[in-house]
């Protein structure tokens, strides 16, 4: 099961969590892709962000997108385990079980 959460509280994490595959995909913008999740959020400029845990091809990939700017859309860094990468593809990596994703937008 992936888990999402965000600032309305827990009653829409649960509503969040049954619809997760449709909406997360276009709103939350993690979509699944050959070579990896691409992560393209887009959400409404009063959130501060959101997290959300989402296994894919058998590694977890915790992800944690942050809003410091109030946009829509539109990602300015992404970084992997602490390491920043160009672009907002993250790479498939059968190596590892837990993967660390940290996406500022703006």
């Amino acid at each position: 099961m992936t888990d999402i959460a965000c600032t309305f509280g827990r009653k829409t994490m649960i509503k969040m969590r049954i619809f997760f595959f449709h909406h997360s995909q276009y709103i939350l913008g993690i979509r699944p892709d050959y070579d990896g999740l691409i992560v393209d959020p887009c959400i409404p400029s009063f959130m501060d962000g959101f997290t959300a845990k989402r296994d894919f091809r058998g590694t977890t990939y915790h992800i944690e997108v942050e809003n410091p700017n109030h946009v829509e859309k539109g990602v300015a860094s992404v970084t992997v385990d602490g390491n920043a990468i160009e672009g907002n593809l993250i790479p498939v990596d059968a190596s590892k079980k837990e993967v660390h994703v940290k996406i500022i937008m703006g």
